[in-house]
Order: structure tokens, then sequence, then C-alpha cells
């Protein structure tokens, strides 16, 4: 190697510099490619950040508002906990603006995934081979008040300026079609998809921008935090209503609050397979599948996702032949007609005592309900001439019933536990 003061810089330094630089690069382009003067403000302060050394190199996230470098935080987690607070903070000090997020630069690399690791009929049509790709209907929704405050107003410097953005003040959305993808960390729609959102690239920015690893290479991609909920292909909830309700007194979709990248639309293939899930479903749903059904359960209970013709015994899959058990017709008259099963019940005797079992079951009568019990094998001597059994006696039950009243709900301490399939690669990675 030559001598030179990059070849004798330590590594740890060379690699710091080469982590600031490559992201200055990225947001110049940003900057320079940008229609939207709101996002603008907020890039061309990231900038300014680095090079003065206000933006640290550190395992961090940097916060910027209306063009203010004004939070840092450790995990994403925790500047969604307090967003409105924090808005409202904001604002008081700076006026109108939106957020912005620049990633932590030291510590593992912090790259999203965007690949398609896992192509709730099966679409079996869309595939030569007949093997076909599970898809997944997603309701996008801006909340807009949790990336901005105050934005309907102009900018002190932009006096008189009219803004365009009346038609954005309310909480838009939209329902599309994904593919169901657990190799991605967050849903990947496309760039024409935010105008159903009301999304207007020159008046609403994006709250960062994030190096997404993909099939074809790392590509940048940026994002907009959104409500994102699971939902069926005529658009209603996975949540029953009322009663009907695994938890009543909660809201009645089955998703979160994360970011949503918009990756530019593509003349190849359809939009089907461009606009991905992530990891959404997986995080928000109970889901079931068996092998050779071609089709995948998703709901907000286990009830909705066990049963018998849901998951029947003994099934195989085999490329070559088939498995077929002969069961009396009147079983499977029934078997085809059952659907969401009137009670599910556990049983696990302990490997320690074989006399003591756990039951875990779902209570009949009402959605939502559980009951867990302790019970102990005993001898039923009650008739000597006959031989001897035993009998399942209960110790202690517990019922429960997800509501406000009885379950004590905290803030998480990793609020978006999508993050810790990120996090575990890198572990892996750097292993």
């Amino acid at each position: 190697m030559a001598d030179s003061e990059e070849n004798n810089m330590p590594q740890e330094q060379r690699e710091k510099r080469e982590r600031v630089l490559k992201r200055l690069e990225l947001l110049q382009w940003v900057f320079d490619n940008n229609r939207c003067e709101d996002e603008r403000i907020n890039v061309k302060a990231a900038i300014q950040g680095y090079e003065s050394g206000q933006i640290p190199y550190s395992r961090d996230f940097t916060l910027l508002y209306a063009g203010h470098v004004v939070d840092k935080c450790q995990t994403y987690e925790s500047f969604c906990m307090d967003r409105n607070e924090r808005l409202d903070r904001y604002f008081a000090r700076y006026g109108p603006g939106w957020l912005w997020q620049e990633p932590p630069l030291a510590g593992p690399k912090n790259d999203a995934l965007g690949m398609k690791g896992l192509c709730m009929e099966r679409n079996l049509s869309a595939d030569k081979f007949g093997i076909g790709r599970y898809e997944v209907n997603l309701k996008f929704t801006v909340q807009r008040d949790k990336v901005s405050k105050g934005t309907s107003q102009a900018y002190p410097h932009q006096k008189g300026s009219k803004r365009k953005n009346e038609k954005q003040n309310g909480d838009a959305s939209c329902q599309l079609k994904t593919l169901l993808d657990s190799g991605a960390t967050f849903p990947i729609i496309l760039e024409s998809d935010l105008a159903r959102l009301n999304i207007d690239f020159s008046e609403y920015p994006a709250q960062g921008i994030l190096t997404v690893n993909t099939l074809t290479g790392p590509t940048d991609i940026k994002f907009y935090e959104m409500y994102v909920s699971i939902c069926s292909p005529d658009g209603e909830s996975l949540v029953g209503q009322g009663d009907k309700a695994s938890c009543p007194t909660e809201p009645q979709t089955l998703g979160g609050f994360c970011p949503v990248l918009a990756q530019r639309d593509s003349a190849a293939g359809n939009y089907a397979t461009q606009r991905v899930s992530g990891m959404i479903p997986f995080d928000a749903c109970y889901l079931s599948s068996a092998p050779s059904m071609a089709r995948m359960w998703l709901g907000e209970d286990r009830r909705d996702v066990l049963g018998t013709s849901r998951l029947p015994g003994h099934l195989r899959f085999d490329s070559d032949k088939s498995f077929i058990f002969q069961y009396p017709p009147e079983l499977e008259t029934l078997r085809a007609t059952a659907r969401t099963p009137d009670r599910v019940i556990f049983m696990h005797e302990s490997p320690d005592n074989p006399d003591l079992v756990l039951i875990d079951s779902d209570i009949t009568s009402t959605q939502g309900k559980s009951e867990i019990a302790i019970g102990r094998y005993q001898n039923d001597d009650s008739n000597s001439r006959q031989k001897r059994c035993r009998k399942l006696l209960p110790q202690r039950v517990l019922r429960f019933r997800p509501q406000k009243e009885s379950a004590k709900i905290v803030p998480k301490d990793n609020q978006r536990p999508w993050r810790n399939i990120e996090k575990e690669r890198r572990k892996r990675q750097y292993r």
C-alpha cells in the first residue's frame, strides 16, 4: 500500500469518513432532484449538519424539523411513542414544519431489506408452473398530524406564497394489493400510488431516505410514514365489530404506524409484483397454513386461523404424488363446512410431573375470551370392578378478556418488533 494519509488512517476513522461522505452524496442528490420546498429545507439542514458536525457520526437517529436539528434518539421506537408531544414542542419553537430523519451511521450498516423472500387463496393462474403466489390487501392511511405540524400555513420566508395543500389536510387512505413478502422489512409501494393518498411531491415531503438491499443490489428509496393495516379484498377490516372483536376496546384494525418505501414505477412486470407487504401482516395477524392446501389464513384471533377444515391432519406435500385418506362421507361433509372452531383447546402434560396438566382454551360463548387452567390427574377408584382409570381435576382456573379494565396496557420498550428482523440480520452478518 502507498504511504499516504488515506492508507495510514485507522480503519474506524476511514469507515466513519466513507459513511459520512456517502450519506452527504445521497443527500445532495435528493436536494438537487427535489421539487418539494419543505423537503429541500430539511435536506439542506441535514447536509449542513454533517458538514458542521452538528449531526455527529453516531448510533443515534437525528430528527430535523422545519430546517432545524431538533432531537437525537437512540431508536426509531423512542420517537414514535410521544410523536404528538414532540411535534407540539417543535411547532411552539420553530413554527410550521415537517419531520425528516437521519439514520445512525455508526455501528452495523443500517440498511433495510427489500427482498422477495415469500412470494390467501394462492394465485396459481399467475404462474406458468402452477405454483403461484400469495397476495395480501393492505390499507395505507396518511396521518399527517404525526409527521408535520401547522403546515397549512406558509413558512416565514414564504410570506405571500399560496400553499396548495388544502386537500391534504385530511387523512387520505387507499387499498392496494401487495405480494405477501417476509423478505422485506417495510411495505414497498410505487411512487404513482402516492397520488391515491393525495401526496403531491411538490407539497408533501418524505420523512427520510434509506438504502434498501434488493435482489438486484442496493438502491436508495424515500419513505413516508403512515398507518398500514391488513384488510379483505373488499376493503373490510379483519377485526370483528363490537363484541365480535377479540379486543373490543382497541381500534378495529390490524396493523400499525411504520415507514412505507415508495419506489419508482417499473415497466417490467405487473403492479402486484412490484408492491410488497413487508413484515406488517406477520406481526399484526395470527397466521397458519398447511401442506398442499394452497391457502394461508390471517386473522385477529387464533380461532380465526385454526379448525379442522383449515388444518386437517396428516397432510403431506410431494411434487410427484398425492396422499389421500379415505374418510367416511359424513365426516368429509362436516369438515368441508367447518370454519372457525367453537372452542380451541391445548393440553400439555408436564414433562417433569405426568399427573400435572396445563389447559389453554378459548371460551365458546365470547370472542377473545380465554381460560387457562392447571389440572391434575387422579385415580378414579369409585368402581373397583372396572379397570382403574384416571380423571382430570382442575386445581386453578384463570379467565382472561383483553379489555382495558382487565389488562395492564403499557408502552413497549420496543414498539416496532419488525425492527428486530434487521437487528438480528446485522448480528449474524458481523459474527
